[in-house]
């Protein structure tokens, strides 16, 4: 295929890409409104990382079909603008200048990476070596943010309970709360007591109780209870208990909410579904500095939950997937995508063996520093396996170059004396 009809190919599916994460509907009509911030909303900063590395095909599409920056960089911020201004009129989308800028930014980094791609897609000698000390040491500095950021904090402010509360875009829980207490401190539906004793008995890692009424599964999450710091309606959540469908999700206030990156729920999949509409049901929910959180449910046996340093992809995106199975498949590929990037640089096996033995190290000994959970085995496999595919795509890549670069030989018109 000639590169004039793989440069259109590239441009139409980096077009395409953007188009299929961007413009679906994601909730329902609400008032046009244009957000004039840079880091906008409670994930503003991995959100615009996202924006960032979402729009770099599509500025090296660009570059290999005009080979001028200057069009790259215009071309880039018309296509986000024109993004921006259809999700005016799209269902639960939002419009904010950060994502033009962010796109911009990301375009224009898209074209300066595809002006010379093998000298950072295949690096050799001190460069390759470079670039991969670099991939090993983002994941271990990935490993370590999630056993910081995802340790529960209390936010500042006055404190209200809410029970069943009232959300203007999902229904309310159609059951009863009966009883809501903090440690010692009984949380009646309203302003609570005392918000210094609140927040001193949340730092503390007191633990929650909650008895309810069961009502009927909601079709999405649902708030059965809430502890909201700040102005009633509108303040920051210190802990939210919800229900979607037969799950049973528990959103405590984690320190990256302060640092406005993304982090999972705590989740126990199916943890409502022997429950029927009209059953009196007790929650207990404690938080456990060493090992995630402990949650006790009815009669039945304490359950630990939590995450591992896997998990650490979500500080960049949130998802509401609630199958546990899905989530720890997810979190395998994560593990071995990381382990992968540092096969691929990786041009000596005692290179690739110090950086694979550091990214172990680290998930081995962040969990006993913070309250994640040991890594599970199957993640130190994944790390191995991961290596070993970056090694073999490295070589599969190369080859693939040669070939190409033969065959564009080959039909070179030759000399003529």
């Amino acid at each position: 295929m000639p590169a004039a009809h793989l440069h259109r190919l590239a441009l139409a599916a980096a077009l395409a890409f953007i188009a299929i994460v961007c413009l679906p509907p994601s909730g329902e009509w609400k008032a046009v409104q244009v957000e004039l911030c840079l880091l906008c909303g409670q994930n503003g900063a991995a959100a615009s990382i996202l924006n960032v590395v979402l729009y770099l095909p599509l500025g090296a599409a660009l570059w290999w079909r005009y080979r001028s920056l200057r069009t790259v960089v215009v071309l880039g911020a018309l296509c986000s603008l024109t993004v921006e201004l259809v999700q005016l009129v799209i269902p639960g989308r939002d419009t904010a200048l950060g994502d033009l800028v962010m796109n911009t930014l990301g375009a224009s980094l898209g074209g300066l990476l595809a002006i010379r791609p093998s000298a950072w897609l295949l690096p050799r000698g001190t460069t390759a070596r470079l670039a991969t000390a670099l991939v090993a040491l983002a994941a271990v500095a990935m490993f370590v943010m999630a056993g910081v950021l995802f340790t529960p904090v209390a936010p500042p402010g006055d404190y209200y309970a809410r029970w069943t509360p009232k959300n203007r875009f999902t229904p309310s829980y159609e059951g009863t709360v009966l009883e809501a207490q903090l440690g010692t401190l009984a949380l009646p539906d309203g302003p609570v007591a005392s918000s210094s004793d609140a927040r001193a008995l949340i730092e503390s890692l007191a633990p929650v109780r909650l008895r309810f009424v069961v009502g009927a599964p909601p079709p999405t999450l649902t708030a059965v209870f809430q502890i909201v710091a700040g102005p009633y309606g509108n303040g920051q959540e210190a802990l939210q208990v919800g229900i979607d469908g037969p799950h049973l999700v528990l959103t405590p206030r984690f320190r990256a909410d302060d640092w406005r990156v993304s982090r999972p729920e705590v989740q126990i999949e199916r943890a409502m579904e022997s429950f029927h509409p009209g059953d009196t049901v007790t929650l207990v929910l404690q938080a456990l500095r060493d090992r995630g959180f402990e949650v006790t449910l009815a009669e039945r046996p304490p359950e630990l939950v939590g995450y591992t340093v896997a998990r650490s992809w979500s500080l960049w995106y949130a998802t509401f997937i609630r199958s546990e199975f899905v989530l720890r498949v997810m979190d395998l590929v994560w593990v071995a995508g990381l382990a992968a990037a540092v096969g691929w640089f990786a041009l000596r096996t005692g290179d690739r063996a110090a950086a694979l033995i550091l990214m172990a190290a680290a998930a081995a000994l962040t969990p006993r520093w913070t309250g994640l959970l040991p890594t599970p085995p199957l993640a130190y496999l994944a790390l191995v396996a991961g290596g070993g595919a970056g090694v073999g795509l490295r070589r599969a890549a190369v080859a693939l170059v040669a070939a190409f670069s033969a065959s564009r030989a080959s039909r070179a018109p030759a000399d003529v004396p």
